[in-house]
């Protein structure tokens, strides 16, 4: 069993999905914190500029189910319309791609990505305590998106190949995850397969890690790069019944054409 490249953007985007509600421990009602819940899960474009500062991250309605975004906000309205999403979000940039043996039926593409979780600075709370995330400094924010990103990053270290009983289906999950639909009755059993968790810690053991910032958005987030590799069979087989239609009526008549 393969992951493909939807598999992992799946992966990712329930990690956003499961990501845990944060919430002040030591009382009884504790205060949510939700600039430290991952809200919205985005594969961006490389320019990403314009998607990043759009309402809506650049998504349409036919989003919907797919594996390229997700939002929390959205989901709570049913997926209505207007496109809604909340910081921070979990995002995830191609910049580029190699192949081995591209021209052979069976290749192996290892994608270089970018994985940041960025949040928003607010100051439209005036009365909010410091200790609020509408009052965060740019360092408290650095510190959050940290937290989520590696987060996001040990969800995925535990995701795998399984099939599940008693329906069969196959795919790619995070082992906890599938554990829990065990216990709460949404599976019988499921049967592990490739392990691509391990795999993506195996290609990646040491990776560069940074700081973002669009300074005139507010915007500030954690990122690092890393890679993942999928392995592809080159399925397509040429269609060699092109109609042949004769000698046309505007060709019949060339004597000397050209």
């Amino acid at each position: 069993m393969n992951a493909t490249q939807s598999d992992f953007y799946n992966a990712l985007k329930q990690a956003v999905m499961f990501s845990p509600q944060y919430v002040t421990p030591g009382s009884g009602n504790g205060k949510v914190w939700k600039c430290r819940q991952l809200q919205t899960f985005r594969v961006m474009q490389k320019e990403r500029g314009a998607e990043l500062v759009s309402p809506n991250l650049g998504a349409t309605i036919c989003d919907k189910g797919k594996q390229f975004f997700w939002s929390r906000k959205w989901h709570e309205s049913g997926y209505g319309d207007p496109i809604t999403f909340n910081y921070p979000a979990l995002l995830l940039t191609e910049l580029s791609f190699s192949t081995e043996r591209p021209f052979q039926k069976q290749t192996k593409r290892c994608y270089n990505y970018q994985i940041a979780v960025v949040d928003q600075q607010s100051d439209d709370c005036k009365a909010c305590a410091c200790e609020s995330c509408e009052k965060r400094t740019v360092n408290e924010i650095f510190a959050d998106t940290e937290a989520l990103l590696f987060d996001a990053a040990y969800y995925l270290s535990q995701v795998r190949g399984a099939t599940l009983q008693p329906s069969g289906e196959t795919g790619f999950w995070n082992t906890v995850y599938l554990d829990h639909l065990k216990e709460t009755g949404g599976i019988s059993e499921y049967a592990p397969d490739a392990d691509f968790g391990g795999m993506m810690g195996s290609w990646n053991k040491d990776v560069t890690a940074y700081r973002i910032a669009v300074e005139a958005n507010k915007i500030y987030g954690t990122a690092m790069n890393f890679t993942a590799c999928f392995s592809n069979c080159e399925a397509t087989e040429p269609n060699f019944n092109l109609p042949d239609f004769g000698v046309l009526a505007r060709e019949s008549g060339c004597k000397n054409c050209g």
